[in-house]
């Protein structure tokens, strides 16, 4: 009956005409079986009663008129812009349609008070109890569906009330065979996830966030060759909301289940705060600073909280806190930390990861807490990594840590170490997964991961492997995306930070400010992310269908997006020039670097190691530099036959042409008269020879770009406090400021091919736009005003006239899931 009136309000939205004014009263079964959709144009208009208990049937809120500014239709089923008074499209009816939706799956109405103010009130703020918290057996598919119509933002929402119909009808078709015990929440991208990278190889950033967050794929997915365990689901698991705010980053439970810290990034700005689980009463630990806080843990007790800051003179580099855990100073206690600390049950002792730049070991490291002095359990050699953070046993006898194999025949193992001598027993064999955290469930009963688990999703998820067996079982089982899982010991309750994103791709005016959309996404599972212009106009980008990832086109003057890759591997961060796509190829053989022509045609496989990734390819297209094997270990390749032209070990993982291709430079890292590491770059020719110049920028220099005239290289110096851009040359001169931005803080910057304008993200407050200035840095224009999207990056046009931007919304809150056994 409801696929029945969606198509019936289909038609009418086909024709020009929203209805303003569904709910279940407005529609009627026949006695022959059909649903009728009634009362359009919102015809008959009396007073709402504020104490009538049923808005089932309740009488429509009337005005004298429609136009903006009115407020029209019936509180319970008014979308947020009818409550506010704005204009409204088709999207109006598809929220009021959720509503309806929500309350024929749970017998509730989603938004229900005591008058129709206080319901409208609850529109505009609130967010309705999840489907499965009322009825577990609605299947995972219809609340996803309930969630999509039930977006607060209409360019959220699902778009299409044809697109509605039609997969009511397909859950209709299928509903017998349709699971409800997979867990509630929005979908999210795989390129959403966010990976822990070793502090020397972050400082880089024009490799390309999605780069390093899809490698994360190929560690799990090269696993393919070794098998896939079963895994369960669990059928009575209860996942309640514990945050509404949107923007958690970090979060743990305490060990007794009590407290729970999370971080919130808001406006560019980080907060710790504790929350008493029990009466969701709040406590600023720390208040909004511009330091990116990190890693929270609590020590046994739940006395003392600890968390990670970056020093602000070596931002690459970690202290480590601890604070009582219901405030108070907080005091220093471990410097360069790269993990979240795991404490001893007796609470004197904590371990950390502490990374180190290739050739060196990774360590795992045990401080004595009250003497702060520092003992090395346990080190890694290369190509192995520790991989996320460990996690002490609850009887104290074993530290879990992940160790990620990233050279030649690589694997992911979960490790115990004797916190006695360091002695390792290699414990369970993670095939196809990349896990990004790991914790000890009740009475070491288990452990729990997070990751990705590429036999079924390209998501992260959590799957329990219990102690001593190690047999996995599915604790979560959607799109959604969850980040660091922590655990109750008092009883068996999990928390995770549960995000969702989804991209949207821009076509933006330098001269601004004509922004122009130029793809449409209803949830992450169809969003457009790694956009990249080609030369030929079109925009190269990556997206997933049916969980795999493909490259596609999309033309700048309109038009659906088109597939260029196929669905029998991953295919993801596209770059072109002249002509020529060269991208990232996941398979069950490992990760190489492939190349097609312009219209996807050609194909060919161009490196044959077992781990190979694109870091740049030249403007001229002869040339493709690529990271193989070990991270760090740079190759310079011809595109014409794959032949290795030049090698570069122990660089920093980053490397760049210049705008003419004639040269290439190449980070590397070295240390300072304190043993502080950070970069130097070297200039070297494409053609061979030695270096012929070493820039030196400052420690906190961040965002490398090689400036126009090809003489000079720019950046951001995160010392500076709008993070200006400055300029340091060949010749060993600089650094001199390009831009005076004072009020905001620059984030990204890129310059135009042909040189003459600079492009740069500026954070000011929530809003991150793009702006316009000149190579002399003169007063920026504002280009984009997208909301209530955030601009997350940009690239030029061939034609230095136009930009390709994305803007993305994700957000993020802290879940508990409990009866998951």
């Amino acid at each position: 009956w409801l696929a029945q009136a969606a198509d019936g309000i289909a038609k009418a939205h086909a024709a020009g005409i929203v209805h303003r004014d569904l709910k279940p009263g407005n529609i009627m079964v026949t006695s022959d079986g059909f649903a009728k959709v009634l009362d359009f144009g919102l015809a008959k208009l009396t007073e709402l009663s504020d104490a009538d208990p049923d808005a089932t049937n309740a009488p429509t809120v009337a005005h004298d008129r429609t136009s903006e500014g009115m407020v029209v239709g019936t509180a319970a089923y008014m979308s947020p812009e009818q409550v506010r008074g704005k204009g409204v499209d088709h999207r109006s009816d598809i929220f009021s349609f959720g509503c309806i939706l929500y309350e024929a799956a749970t017998g509730r109405r989603a938004f229900a008070a005591d008058s129709s103010i206080e319901t409208m009130h609850k529109v505009l703020n609130d967010t309705p109890v999840p489907v499965e918290e009322i009825n577990a057996r609605v299947p995972a598919e219809l609340r996803r569906l309930i969630r999509r119509c039930l977006h607060k933002n209409p360019e959220q929402r699902l778009q299409s009330m044809k697109d509605l119909a039609l997969e009511l009808r397909e859950i209709e078709a299928e509903y017998d065979a349709l699971s409800a015990s997979a867990s509630s929440g929005s979908l999210s991208s795989a390129a959403s996830v966010a990976v822990a990278i070793p502090k020397r190889s972050s400082l880089l950033p024009w490799i390309v966030t999605g780069v390093v967050v899809l490698a994360a794929m190929a560690l799990a997915w090269w696993s393919l060759r070794r098998g896939n365990p079963r895994v369960e689901s669990f059928q009575n698991m209860r996942m309640t909301t514990l945050t509404s705010s949107g923007d958690v980053a970090d979060a743990t439970l305490s060990p007794d289940g009590r407290y729970l810290a999370y971080i919130s990034d808001r406006a560019g700005k980080r907060t710790l705060t504790v929350r008493q689980v029990a009466t969701g009463s709040d406590v600023v630990i720390v208040p909004p600073r511009d330091a990116l806080l990190g890693f929270p843990s609590f020590s046994p007790d739940g006395n003392y909280l600890f968390y990670t800051v970056p020093r602000p003179d070596r931002q690459a580099y970690k202290s480590l806190y601890q604070v009582p855990s219901l405030g108070g100073q907080p005091n220093e206690i471990a410097f360069d930390v790269d993990s979240r600390a795991s404490l001893s049950p007796d609470g004197r002792q904590l371990v950390f990861v502490r990374h180190a730049s290739t050739p060196a070991p990774d360590r795992l490291i045990v401080l004595d807490i009250g003497k702060r002095q520092e003992r090395i359990l346990a080190e890694i050699a290369k190509p192995v990594d520790f991989l996320g953070s460990p996690s002490w046993s609850p009887d104290g006898t074993q530290i879990a840590a992940v160790l990620g194999d990233t050279g030649p025949g690589p694997q992911v193992t979960i490790a115990l170490f004797d916190p006695r001598d360091g002695r390792r027993r290699d414990w369970v064999n993670l095939a196809r997964t990349f896990p990004t955290s790991v914790t000890w469930v009740h009475r070491g009963t288990a452990l729990a991961v997070s990751g990705q688990f590429l036999a079924t999703s390209i998501y992260r998820h959590i799957v329990l492997y219990p102690y001593p067996e190690g047999r996995p079982s599915r604790v979560t089982n959607d799109f959604n995306d969850y980040g660091n899982v922590s655990a109750s010991l008092s009883d068996e309750t999990l928390a995770a930070v549960r995000a969702s994103k989804s991209t949207f791709i821009y076509l933006a005016d330098a001269d601004g400010p004509t922004v122009r959309r130029l793809t449409t996404a209803t949830g992450p599972e169809n969003s457009f992310t790694q956009a990249t212009p080609s030369d030929t106009g079109t925009i190269l980008c990556s997206s997933p269908r049916n969980g795999v990832l493909q490259v596609w086109a999309i033309d700048t003057d309109g038009g659906a997006p088109r597939a260029l890759t196929g669905m029998d591997s991953f295919a993801f961060n596209p770059t072109s020039a002249a002509g020529v796509i060269a991208f990232d190829h996941l398979d069950s053989t490992g990760i190489q670097v492939w190349l097609m022509n312009a219209g996807g045609g050609s194909l060919r496989q161009l490196t044959r190691d077992a781990r190979s990734q694109v870091v740049e390819l030249s403007r001229d297209g002869r040339h493709v530099i690529v990271e193989s094997e070990t991270p760090g270990n740079l190759e310079l390749i011809s595109a014409a036959d794959g032949r290795v032209l030049r090698h570069f070990d122990g660089s920093s993982g980053a490397a760049t042409f210049s705008p003419d291709s004639r040269f290439l430079v190449v980070g590397r890292p070295e240390s300072d008269a304190q043993g502080i590491q950070r970069n130097r770059f070297e200039i070297f020719p494409v053609e061979g020879g030695a270096a012929t110049s070493v820039v030196r920028p400052p420690a906190n220099a961040t965002d490398f770009r090689w400036a126009p005239d090809g003489r000079s290289v720019t950046y951001l110096d995160r010392s500076d406090p709008a993070w200006n851009v400055f300029r340091s040359s060949l010749d060993g001169s600089g650094p001199t400021p390009v831009t005076h931005v004072t009020d905001g803080r620059i984030v990204k910057h890129a310059w135009s091919p042909d040189g003459r304008r600079l492009g740069i993200l500026v954070r000011t407050g929530e809003r991150v736009d793009l702006w316009m200035t000149d190579p002399e840095g003169g007063k920026p224009v504002r280009v984009t005003q997208i909301s209530p999207e955030v601009v997350s990056s940009f690239r030029w046009m061939p034609d230095s006239r136009r930009l390709v931007v994305e803007a993305s919304t994700r957000p993020s809150d802290v879940v508990l899931i409990r009866e998951f056994r």
